[in-house]
């Protein structure tokens, strides 16, 4: 027999899971009813309090699995189970699961089941549906009405005495509907002037951006600051320092510099964007954000580095930033990956963005174009005008082809697309350049002539008047006169009055034509003072020598003051002389070879003055030697000269050495 729970312990359980509950740890409850679970499986009030608390700790998942476990339970009252199958649909809200969500929340509509935290989950759901329209309305009825108090108690940390879900959340959510649908800008003024004590930081933070929405660009500034200095408040009142303070509101300091570079104040924007990623911020949405924004600026600048812009954009790619962000927001981050990978010709990368792209927007033309010019890197240009076609605005289209075909080297057939464009006058001056750079000037005369007698007609005159002189411009850079001077006088038939049409058609006819030229010359005005000036004379007149620049050089001098005119001083020149100069003239023996001419030296016989034998060794024995010479020649009565050693009379131990042999 199965043992039931004693109803002692059963309520001791509920004060402690509520005691969790009240206290805001939502571990403890899971943990305890869990435990009191496994001793009474069937307990449909701990499990309901099991999925509430699985909600309330931001585990959805969890959560929705324990309401459906416990909505199979058939003894659940029948109270109980709408709370259930609130807590399911505020679990697949949580998860993302948005279609799911809305049929749980229609579920308890067929029941009749009437609450305003109801309504408030079906306004959310529908917001991040994007479906902001009908979020708003739901929004617009809970401002208006005041709903009886709901259930999820365990879902709200709220007191009993409240009734109603709070103002200023409704005002935050219907707020930030507005500025993601961009509209329903008298709305905003009309929000913003009631009820100044609901307005929190968040409540202003969303109408800022629904004023950018609107293009009131001075009004949202002037909200955001009042954001800031709100939320400063709270923070400081909390004891937050600066630096968390600032990490709390890099939100609205994010949005303020947005503000700023859309006033066209690129520097303080990009400024503030890099003092705000320096700083860590820890939201991540924020970070991508401001990240985004600050690699477009990088973008626009010159010398932009696509590879550090890369590298910037990957704060884009955190995971779950697709629960924080909204799609059009998430579809410009996506384009602008997808935009600096084709800078590097990154191609596989491109592939797999616009595969993402896919997802988040499928009839986007910034995704078509981004293929087309993936396809066209690729030289696959069939292909990539093919995907072009399918754009609705002509416009872009037509355009866009246009460039394609350019890019392929097709002249005529980028002017022909872009001449279709026959209301724009930039198109038309697009498309003549273009013809004339493919050498067809009859086509672009007859795209001019025929526009702008469409625009004459239409009120148009002063393009009309226009297109037909850079008609007449082209035909004299081609050496077309007689086209250029037609041309020039389709222009005074619009304007008589034009001169400059006249003096131009006296330049284009004088090549050809002498009378057409005079005929015309005679229409214009005189100049000042050509009465004085005489043609005889004027081309009697020496050609001048000097050049322009000479002339600026020149010294004016007044007739009056010559002797007090600046004298100008002569550089004297160095009369530079070649190195190998002789300043004594030539060599007349410079023919006669060197050892034959008179200046030129023999060479000493040098071996014949060298000594032989000793260098003084026996110098005592040949001295001896000497004297007994000396004395014996006395005694014979001869005279001897006294010599050093010679080869007849060596000293005793040394021998002749052989005389070498020199080269002459």
């Amino acid at each position: 027999m199965e043992k039931r729970p004693s109803t002692m312990n059963r309520s001791r359980t509920f004060e402690t899971l509520s005691g969790g509950f009240s206290k805001g740890d939502y571990d403890a409850v899971i943990k305890g009813a869990e435990k009191a679970l496994r001793s009474n499986e069937k307990d449909g009030c701990v499990k309901a309090m099991l999925a509430a608390a699985y909600i309330r700790s931001g585990k959805f998942v969890e959560g929705v699995a324990a309401a459906e476990e416990a909505l199979r339970d058939s003894g659940i009252p029948a109270a109980l189970q709408n709370d259930l199958k609130y807590i399911k649909a505020y679990g697949l809200y949580g998860s993302h699961q948005y279609d799911e969500a809305l049929k749980s929340v229609e579920e308890l509509r067929k029941q009749k089941f009437q609450s305003e935290y109801l309504t408030h989950l079906e306004a959310q759901t529908l917001g991040r549906s994007a479906k902001n329209e009908e979020a708003s309305a739901l929004y617009r009825g809970m401002l208006d009405v005041t709903g009886k108090r709901g259930f999820g108690a365990w879902l709200s940390q709220r007191t009993v005495t409240e009734d109603v879900v709070q103002k200023s959340e409704v005002l935050t959510n219907l707020t930030f509907n507005l500025a993601s649908s961009g509209k329903d800008s008298s709305e905003v003024a009309k929000l913003q002037a009631d009820d100044p004590d609901s307005q929190t930081s968040e409540v202003l933070f969303n109408l800022a951006c629904a004023m950018i929405s609107a293009g009131d660009l001075d009004q949202a500034e002037q909200t955001l600051n009042e954001a800031y200095k709100k939320g400063s408040k709270i923070l400081e009142a909390e004891g937050a320092s600066e630096g968390d303070a600032n990490d709390e509101l890099a939100g609205i300091l994010v949005q303020l510099a947005y503000v700023q570079q859309l006033k066209g104040q690129n520097d303080a924007a990009s400024n503030s964007y890099e003092k705000l990623l320096s700083q860590k911020i820890s939201d991540v949405a924020v970070a991508a954000v401001a990240s985004n924004n600050l690699a477009v600026l990088k973008w626009d600048a010159p010398g932009r580095n696509a590879l550090g812009l890369a590298k910037r954009l990957k704060s884009t790619t955190v995971p779950g930033l697709e629960y924080k962000l909204t799609k059009p927001q998430l579809q410009i981050m996506g384009c602008n990956r997808a935009i600096v990978n084709l800078e590097m010709s990154r191609l596989d990368v491109v592939s797999s963005e616009i595969e993402a792209l896919k997802t988040l927007a499928t009839d986007s033309d910034n995704l078509t174009l981004i293929q087309s010019s993936q396809l066209s890197k690729s030289k696959k240009f069939d292909e990539a005008e093919e995907v072009l076609k399918t754009i609705q605005n002509p416009s872009v289209r037509k355009a866009a082809i246009a460039q394609v075909k350019l890019v392929h080297g097709d002249f005529e057939g980028a002017a022909n697309s872009i001449a279709e464009l026959r209301s724009s006058p930039s198109a038309i001056a697009t498309s003549m350049t273009l013809y004339e750079a493919a050498g067809m000037a009859e086509k672009a005369s007859l795209l001019v002539k025929g526009v702008a007698k469409e625009w004459a007609q239409s009120g148009r005159k002063e393009l009309a008047v226009s297109s037909l002189r850079e008609l007449a411009e082209m035909f004299h850079r081609n050496n077309m006169d007689s086209e250029a001077v037609e041309a020039l006088r389709d222009v005074l038939v619009l304007s008589p009055d034009d001169e400059a049409a006249v003096a131009n058609i006296v330049i284009a006819s004088s090549n050809m034509d002498y009378e057409t030229a005079e005929n015309y010359a005679s229409r214009l005005p005189a100049l000042q003072g050509m009465q004085e000036m005489d043609a005889i004379e004027l081309e009697a007149l020496p050609v001048p020598r000097r050049g322009v620049d000479m002339d600026k050089r020149r010294v004016r001098i007044d007739a009056g003051n010559e002797e007090t005119a600046p004298k100008t001083k002569k550089k004297k020149r160095k009369n530079k002389k070649p190195q190998t100069l002789n300043p004594n003239g030539p060599d007349p023996e410079r023919w006669i070879a060197k050892h034959m001419r008179s200046g030129a030296r023999k060479k000493k016989k040098r071996a014949d003055a060298v000594s032989r034998g000793s260098q003084g060794a026996g110098l005592a024995a040949t001295e001896a030697a000497s004297e007994r010479m000396t004395h014996a020649a006395e005694r014979a009565g001869k005279n001897v000269v006294s010599s050093g050693p010679t080869a007849a009379s060596r000293p005793k131990g040394t021998t002749k050495t052989k005389k070498k042999k020199h080269r002459r």
